[in-house]
């Protein structure tokens, strides 16, 4: 530790903030030799702390979740308390049969396990070496370690500079640099001439592991200065020829038994006794190896004194003796563990063939059952590299294909069914290839490029492949919708019915897809019954689940896009419960933002703020980045109808860099929409109306046609209306009511009744104005602007269509109110606009509901203030989503599981709120949320 009292200081700090119930990470990266591991056993040695250890290992990085099992292997026995799926997890982790899950379950049986660990006491997790930990166990653990907040855990990660950073996250690093010339002087043997401490300083960086190692080494001669210095020392990038004198005076037979050593990794240290004896060795043979300092021996247990002492074992002896130790270990581990199996003969192998490529697929579905679809990527990809050339080779490179496309490495997928295509020795294969180049280009960041490739893909499978064809244009047609070309997708989907399916799932895939988009491009409401009468949905919703899971999202849009919002919300709603019930974060984000866009339409715009806050911190987490920017258009909507209008702006903003970045035109319609309504409530209507006309614009270059899916058309007539623009206005209302009598929707016919009473009831307010005036001239007198204001007039008329959207249902309330107070009808005034303020002070709408209260004075009553009221109660993302669960009867430990943190990370939050919101009991805090009381303060999570 001489030198290292800045990292010991800062390593302090993080155990400091441990013991104070508050998690912290640390990434500590330097050269081999540099000190890491020092640092990292310092830490290991404080007091108090409970100690879990993982160790990256160079020839495991192929083992699916090696390095999580090795981690979570002494916390097995508090698995009973996780969720379903999480508990299943870590028991088909830790015993090898069945699967352990997605990243997403087994991150959260991590964090479980981590944080009721914690609740013992502090904890410290040690992860060595961490550049050569499995990708697998590296996303399980980014996400777990990403999700600890209040929770007594501290970890320390250890990985070289420049290498893999399998467990990647916004932690802070320490970067270790090589000792002063001071602090090097103490590793040398007494004795060392200032002179060589210098040139020995200067050549190794001060790195005290390779100056330990060149000053073993040298002679009194050469420490004195009287002899030249090794030219050149015994250096290289890698550190480990410096560690060659060591093995010197070794025979052959221990250093065969060291490379079976090296060859097994701490890991299968089990098997080495038995691989020994197949070479005719004994564990006798490595004692001389602990004599030399190789090694150090715990009862039965050889381990290597670094890991650069592993790899120069492995160095010093020949490619033949390395093939033969490897040999050996696949021969005693056959059947008890195939992915070891299946390492070793591979590297046993001087040539790949049938024998090697058939273990590796074992140990692919191996790894698939334990690990789920995308860890069998690396065991499939060498078993198709190591196949012999052919049909059998091709089934491979398909196989490693969908594998690798399931990981994310998708220019490896890309890759492998290049390979097929330019081979084709079988048509049912190069089909397979095809429809996979196509998932391949759906994938890209660019999927406008990608569009040409799927056409392509289609028109060759479309003939001989019509099942894999249908399945080809679905991707186009979901891959045409994201990027706004609807009137194509409705033309590829209506093309795509002549296709002679014979899988009815598939067929179904298809018409519900053609639905989709007669609904965006026509908003032909009717379609969704033409569906449902050919396709009960009793008998192929269920089963469409279970072969197609990412269906249930366009199933919840169409019934969105058709008003039925009790059946979309029952959809969304088993989505949700089954995902936080089986603790499968990864399956919650798209539900979240559906269900965040139906609050919005059914008057609970804090709750959709809640759910979409949950969709931008744990989509980048589970994959689902490409969804961020209509999360962020979505939120600014919601901000907007909350009156939090520099949060609107905010995520408005997100939304539009988003879209532009990635080529969304629909995420520009959704964050103009929201921008516009930002800045209609903030009393700037010149500004909202640009926003809201270059809404119009984009939608009407994408074909979008129903007036429902971006629900800007209302707000356009307002905020032209109220800047002045009278004749822009009445415009607006006429395609308005014309998309309202055309696709049957009620919410359009509503709001264009709205707009109608809006235009006729006289001039706009001015901008900043107290409310008042008159009938524009020539009005009509005595209210009959507003028609008859019971339910069969006009003014009931809209306020039936909009009962189930109390946001709008508010704002026709108070659009009615004021046309009766200009038109000197007081009393109905009064009771619409009392009405008005109850509705949207109900709906989480407190600037609406202001400015109906300003109303409400001029018709000379006094409001009484907003229920509940406001002060003091704006809470953070994490504490809104706590409190709401919470309310809903949740403990903290449910609460925990359900929204995946820690049961101290709820405790936390859930203190904070009440402080804040002035509350102490839970019942207090269900009345708040009831009353609609609850605001987020607009920030990030």
């Amino acid at each position: 530790m001489r030198g290292r009292a800045t990292e010991r200081a800062r390593i302090g700090r993080l155990l400091a903030s441990a013991r104070d119930g508050r998690a912290a990470v640390l990434e500590i990266v330097g050269d081999p030799g540099i000190g890491k591991t020092a640092l990292v056993e310092h830490a290991a040695a404080a007091d108090g702390f409970r100690v879990l250890r993982a160790r990256g290992v160079q020839g495991e990085v192929e083992l699916p979740l090696a390095g999580l099992d090795e981690l979570l292997r002494p916390l097995a026995g508090a698995a009973d308390d996780l969720p379903p799926a999480p508990r299943s997890a870590v028991r088909a982790l830790h015993d090898g049969t069945g699967p352990a899950g997605d990243v997403s379950v087994l991150g959260a049986a991590t964090l479980g396990l981590l944080a009721r660990a914690a609740e013992a006491g502090p904890v410290l997790v040690v992860l060595d070496d961490a550049h050569w930990l499995d990708d697998q166990s590296g996303r399980v653990l980014s996400f777990a370690l990403r999700r600890l907040a209040a929770d007594a855990v501290a970890v320390l990660l250890a990985r070289r500079t420049g290498e893999r950073r399998p467990v990647a996250g916004p932690w802070p690093s320490l970067d270790l640099a090589g000792l002063s010339s001071s602090d090097a002087g103490a590793l040398f043997t007494p004795g060392t001439a200032g002179s060589v401490r210098a040139a020995l300083h200067a050549a190794t960086g001060g790195n005290p592991l390779a100056l330990r190692e060149v000053d073993r080494v040298l002679t009194a001669a050469q420490r004195s200065g009287r002899d030249p210095l090794p030219d050149p020392l015994p250096l290289t990038g890698r550190g480990t020829a410096a560690f060659g004198p060591r093995f010197a005076g070794l025979h052959g037979r221990t250093r065969l038994a060291l490379a079976v050593l090296a060859a097994a990794g701490p890991a299968g240290v089990g098997s080495v006794a038995a691989a020994l004896g197949r070479l005719g060795l004994t564990p006798a043979d490595l004692e001389p190896a602990e004599r030399a300092g190789v090694l150090t021996v715990a009862p039965g247990r050889p381990e290597f004194v670094h890991p650069l002492v592993r790899a120069a074992a492995f160095a010093v002896v020949s490619p033949a003796d390395r093939r033969r130790a490897h040999d050996a270990l696949a021969r005693v581990t056959d059947g008890s563990d195939v992915q070891r199996y299946a390492l070793h003969l591979a590297a046993a192998a001087v040539v790949g063939g049938t024998e090697v490529a058939t273990a590796r697929d074992r140990a692919a579905r191996a790894a698939e059952r334990h690990g789920g679809p995308a860890a069998g990527a690396a065991a499939r990809v060498r078993a198709a590299a190591l196949s012999p050339d052919g049909p059998e080779r091709d089934t491979r490179r398909v196989a490693a294909a969908r594998s690798c496309l399931l990981a994310g490495r998708r220019d490896e997928a890309a890759g492998l069914v290049g390979e097929v295509l330019a081979t084709g020795h079988d048509a049912g294969v190069r089909q397979q290839a095809l429809a996979l180049r196509a998932a391949v280009a759906v994938w890209r960041t660019d999927v406008a490029g990608a569009v040409p490739e799927l056409y392509r893909v289609h028109d060759e499978l479309a003939g001989p492949a019509p099942d894999l064809a249908a399945m080809v244009s679905v991707q186009l047609a979901t891959a045409l919708g994201s990027i706004g070309r609807l009137v194509e997708m409705l033309a590829l989907t209506r093309r795509a019915l002549a296709l002679e399916t014979a899988d009815p799932l598939v067929r179904y895939l298809l018409e519900h897809m053609h639905t989709h988009a007669r609904l965006l491009h026509h908003g032909e409401l009717g379609a969704v019954l033409e569906l449902e009468e050919h396709f009960p949905a009793a008998r192929f919703v269920a089963a469409t689940r279970e072969r197609f899971p990412t269906h249930q999202q366009m199933v919840t849009q169409v019934h969105t896009q058709s008003e039925r919002f009790a059946e979309a919300r029952a959809v969304v709603d088993e989505q949700m419960s089954a995902a936080r019930t089986a603790g499968i974060p990864a399956r919650l984000p798209m539900p979240l933002m559906e269900r965040a866009e139906l609050l919005l339409f059914t008057g609970d715009p804090v709750r959709a703020i809640a759910d979409l806050g949950e969709v931008t911190e744990l989509g980048p987490q589970v994959g689902a980045d490409g969804m961020l920017g209509y999360a962020h258009a979505q939120r600014a909507r919601a901000a907007a109808v909350a009156g939090d209008v520099a949060g609107a702006r905010r995520h408005g903003e997100l939304a539009l860099t988003a879209a532009r970045r990635l080529g969304q035109p629909p995420v520009l319609v959704y964050a103009r929409h929201a921008l516009g309504l930002a800045e209609l409530a903030a009393d700037r209507p010149q500004v909202a109306a640009e926003h809201l006309t270059g809404a119009r614009e984009v939608a009407r270059s994408t074909g979008l046609g129903n007036p429902l899916t971006v629900p800007f058309g209302g707000d356009l007539v307002e905020a032209l209306h109220r800047a002045g623009r009278a004749d822009d206005a009445a415009a607006a209302l006429v395609d308005l009511a014309a998309d309202a009598a055309r696709t049957g929707s009620r919410w359009a016919r509503g709001v264009a009744a709205r707009c109608r009473i809006l235009l006729d009831a006289g001039a706009p307010v001015p901008d900043g104005g107290a409310p008042g005036g008159t009938a524009r001239p020539g009005a009509p007198p005595d209210g009959a602007v507003v028609d008859d204001p019971g339910p069969d007039g006009a003014a009931g008329a809209a306020l039936a269509d909009l009962a189930e959207h109390p946001f709008d249902h508010g704002r026709t309330l108070l659009v009615i109110g004021t046309a009766l107070r200009r038109a000197r009808r007081v009393r109905a005034a009064r009771d619409r606009l009392a009405a008005a303020v109850a509705e949207l002070d109900r709906c989480g709408s407190p600037g609406w509901a202001d400015r109906a209260r300003a109303e409400l004075r001029a018709a000379g009553v006094r409001p009484a203030g907003p229920t509940g009221g406001r002060a003091g109660t704006a809470l953070t993302g994490q504490e809104l989503r706590v409190c709401l669960a919470v309310a809903e009867g949740g403990t903290n430990r449910e609460v925990a599981g359900a929204l995946f943190v820690s049961p101290k990370t709820v405790e936390h939050h859930l203190g904070r709120a009440f402080a804040k919101l002035g509350v102490t009991t839970r019942a207090q805090l269900a009345r708040l949320v009831a009353e609609g009381a609850l605001r987020s303060d607009g920030g990030g999570d």
